[in-house]
């Protein structure tokens, strides 16, 4: 009877199947002998079905978390500036798309690996190498090509952004997506007769940028000044009408007191023969 009962709880615990989890950051399905269930299970623990009277299931496990890769671009050549640059280094961070199409064309068409006795991985490298390898490298030059030496050396943020774009863009019929593209060490290596002769030539522009400032800033002293003369002649002139003398003996009158004023306060004035008021005319 003890015999009956063992294999008795035998049965029952493989009938139960095996205890396994789906990590955080992952999706799974079990692989049966009818092949992939169709439900997507979120991450937690469960027991697989049983294998009592048919193959024991397995999980498959896919990464859907962010994952980051870097690559480098040996050499590119820049047409709009016949220039080539070095070693352009990419880091990209990609995911798989939400959606449920996405994840069963993953579950279809990676093959997973090895994680344990009853347990299969599709992880990022997998992923990475089924649907970026590629694709992405090659958007990102046919992106980078449209750029100036001067933008690459300058633009490195806008570049950036505008290349993630394109190479979405790339990706679009595919069930991954790239969330984040940058250029780690700036984008490649500019080479050093190109640098020096983009210095000589800022070095230039900087000199003329001074000195269109100087020039701008003497013509707004000059515009200021030449607004000040027209309004004392203005004032000049209202005040020789209310006198009812010439503009120009009133002229005459407020250079003898400016003299007058020097003189008062010690400044030696010589006045010749000519520092006489010129008579007023008939009638006034």
């Amino acid at each position: 009877m003890k015999h009956i009962v063992a294999c008795v709880l035998i049965v029952l615990i493989a009938a139960c199947g095996e205890r396994v989890t789906v990590q955080s950051g992952e999706v799974g399905k079990q692989l049966t002998t009818d092949g992939l269930e169709s439900d997507i299970r979120q991450p937690g623990s469960f027991r697989m079905d049983s294998c009592i009277v048919s193959a024991c299931p397995k999980l498959i496990r896919l990464q859907t978390s962010r994952s980051a890769e870097d690559f480098t671009i040996d050499s590119l050549f820049l047409p709009e500036s016949n220039v080539d640059i070095d070693k352009v280094q990419i880091r990209i961070q990609f995911r798989v798309k939400e959606d449920k199409d996405s994840i069963n064309r993953i579950f279809r068409e990676v093959r997973p690996e090895k994680a344990g006795d009853q347990v299969e991985l599709i992880g990022a490298k997998q992923i990475y190498d089924t649907y970026l390898r590629g694709k992405v490298p090659d958007a990102v030059v046919v992106a980078l090509r449209d750029n100036t030496v001067e933008e690459v050396l300058t633009k490195v943020p806008e570049i950036s952004k505008r290349v993630e774009e394109m190479v979405n863009v790339a990706l679009k019929d595919d069930p991954v997506e790239v969330t984040e593209l940058s250029f780690p060490n700036g984008i490649g290596q500019v080479p050093e007769a190109v640098l020096t002769a983009k210095r000589r030539l800022f070095a230039v522009e900087e000199e003329k940028a001074r000195q269109v400032k100087a020039l701008e800033a003497e013509l707004s002293i000059e515009e200021q000044r030449q607004a000040v003369q027209r309004k004392r002649a203005a004032n000049d002139k209202q005040v020789a009408q209310e006198l009812g003398i010439p503009v120009g003996q009133f002229m005459y009158l407020k250079i003898l007191e400016r003299f007058a004023d020097a003189a008062a306060e010690g400044t030696p004035v010589a006045v010749g023969g000519g520092a006489i008021p010129p008579a007023a005319p008939k009638g006034q």
